[in-house]
């Protein structure tokens, strides 16, 4: 390997100090366009990441990147998405103390205290609410945060530093967007298309977002609060400042530091509503990091099913049982993001609500307002595997 020292003198020239970007962490989340034109770009700054994606390798995937692959792993399934980038990401770095991680999971899987830990995050989901969710989370936990998207042949972010509570947030520009699936689309008729993607059009736009990250950690602040738009078809790019929405729905404040506790996520919810009273909260209600269905109709027959899951894990609509015909009557979706003492999910194990190891607890008091963090204990490694050279 060369000197490494020498190996960043380009990049110091340049303005960027490789000690800064080597102690920090990215997380990227969605590993298909967006993610696998990230990889090699942040393997060769020396950035320490985390890529997370539930999805294996599909055969469309592939003209994305060289990094993934669908040769089928030893017990004939086919490798994750998240794990080829990690590896690649590891293999490609000059850092000789690389390191990568991933998760084969959704994004609303990763705890808010492993979320916490990492200095930026980077997102290319095609799902409106995934996206809504990480802003929303970014912005609570003031993690910079760049939403990506693109249609050929156009890409655009959205770039927030988070720093500042009071300043424009994702959901400044974006409003309506809501982190919560809407029931009735699980009910809709599979179509089975396929997503225009352009292999230019990702790979710029993702590397735009991946300077303006680095600008955030080098405290330079230009792209915060803007938007950034690149269109192929004409040969230009602009970037758009928006303001702070005075009617904004988004969370214009910081979560206060979490308090650790001694039990753990297997503990009913109750046992944290009755920390948070013991705290000096009279109304607590526990916060749920995503919505948390209860029930849905069923798809044949609009009888009531029970679900008992949080709203990520539910992929399609429920199906009360083979020969159910017309009830004449169709029950309305039960979801509910609180938990407050007297809601029977009081008595649910934290786990089942969606709030596993090193999850923060969110609870807050209906009367003053008043907000308590508490984080569940836990290990990341029971949330990301770790590449390291020597398992590559």
């Amino acid at each position: 390997m060369a000197d490494f020292a020498a190996t960043y003198e380009c990049l110091r020239a340049a303005g960027r100090d490789p000690d800064v970007l080597h102690g920090k962490r990215l997380l990227v989340a969605g590993c298909g366009n967006a993610g696998s034109n990230a990889t090699l770009t942040l393997a060769v700054l020396g950035v320490e990441a985390a890529y997370v994606d539930p999805d294996s390798v599909e055969p469309k995937n592939l003209a994305h990147s060289p990094f993934l692959d669908v040769t089928p792993r030893p017990d004939g399934t086919l490798p994750f998405k998240a794990e080829l980038l990690a590896r690649a990401h590891v293999a490609h770095s000059r850092r000789p103390d690389q390191v990568a991680h991933w998760a084969a999971a959704p994004l609303q899987a990763i705890p808010w205290g492993v979320l916490r830990t990492f200095d930026g995050m980077l997102v290319g989901i095609d799902d409106g609410p995934s996206r809504a969710w990480a802003a929303r989370v970014g912005a609570l936990l003031g993690i910079p945060t760049i939403v990506a998207g693109f249609y050929p042949p156009t890409g655009n972010f959205v770039a927030t530093s988070n720093r500042d509570a009071d300043s424009p947030c994702y959901f400044c520009l974006r409003p309506t967007e809501s982190t919560t699936r809407a029931s009735c689309s699980l009910y809709a008729t599979a179509v089975g298309t396929v997503n225009p993607a352009l292999q230019t059009a990702a790979a710029a736009t993702m590397n735009v977002a991946i300077e303006a990250m680095t600008r955030f950690w080098h405290d330079d602040l230009r792209y915060d609060g803007h938007v950034f738009r690149l269109d192929l078809g004409e040969g230009c790019g602009e970037l758009t400042s928006f303001r702070r929405y005075v009617d904004c729905p988004g969370p214009h404040e910081r979560l206060p530091e979490p308090r650790p506790v001694a039990f753990d996520a297997d503990a009913p919810a109750r046992a944290v509503l009755d920390l948070a009273r013991a705290d000096g909260l009279r109304s607590p209600e526990l916060m749920l990091p995503s919505a948390y269905v209860v029930s849905l109709p069923c798809r044949a027959c609009g009888r009531e099913v029970p679900v008992e899951q949080p709203e990520w894990m539910v992929r399609t609509a429920p199906c009360c049982g083979s020969g159910c015909g017309a009830s004449g009557s169709t029950a309305m979706a039960h979801i509910v993001e609180t938990v407050s003492p007297t809601n029977p999910l009081a008595d649910r194990l934290l786990r089942e609500l969606g709030l596993g190891p090193l999850a923060l607890c969110v609870v807050e008091d209906a009367e003053s307002g008043g907000v308590r963090v508490y984080e569940l204990p836990g290990n990341v490694s029971d949330v990301f595997h770790t590449v390291t050279r020597s398992e590559r």
